[in-house]
């Protein structure tokens, strides 16, 4: 979506999952793995968008992705959240409001400290080191998933 007019927003996005139509379920906790990041995050787009209604503000976005963090990842994020509950917005570090305020910043921050860095060397080597071990289908699809990462 490139202009401003094309845009959507969260409750309109939402509106595409009626109560009626499909259950989403909750997401799987994130510990630090880098290649669970891209589930994880989808996972709570799809249940926020489901669940719009419980997600006035922004806020309570990120405070919901923060509770399904664990291990590091929870360590990353906890001094951000100590801050945010402590602190009154015009004493918090500048950094920790946007947070608040921008999912798209907790998801871009998120990024930068637990997405791989160099995903196409990472995918060439998984496919070098890719061996058929059961089903020719359990392989294709794992050589179609790690191949998309090589582009």
């Amino acid at each position: 979506m490139s202009s401003q007019s094309e845009r959507v927003t969260l409750s309109q996005e939402a509106s595409i999952f009626s109560a009626d139509k499909i259950k989403i379920s909750t997401s799987n906790l994130y510990h630090d793995d880098r290649n669970k990041l891209e589930a994880y995050l989808v996972q709570i787009e799809l249940y926020v968008k489901r669940h719009s209604s419980q997600f006035k503000f922004i806020e309570d976005k990120v405070l919901f992705a923060f509770t399904y963090l664990r291990d590091n990842a929870f360590t990353w994020f906890h001094h951000y959240l100590t801050d945010y509950l402590q602190k009154k917005s015009e004493k918090r570090e500048e950094e920790i409001n946007t947070i608040f305020r921008d999912s798209q910043t907790f998801e871009k921050r998120l990024r930068r400290v637990f997405e791989d860095i160099d995903k196409k060397r990472t995918a060439k080597r998984q496919l070098y080191n890719l061996r058929q071990k059961t089903f020719a289908a359990t392989y294709s699809i794992s050589f179609q998933h790690i191949a998309t990462n090589t582009k």
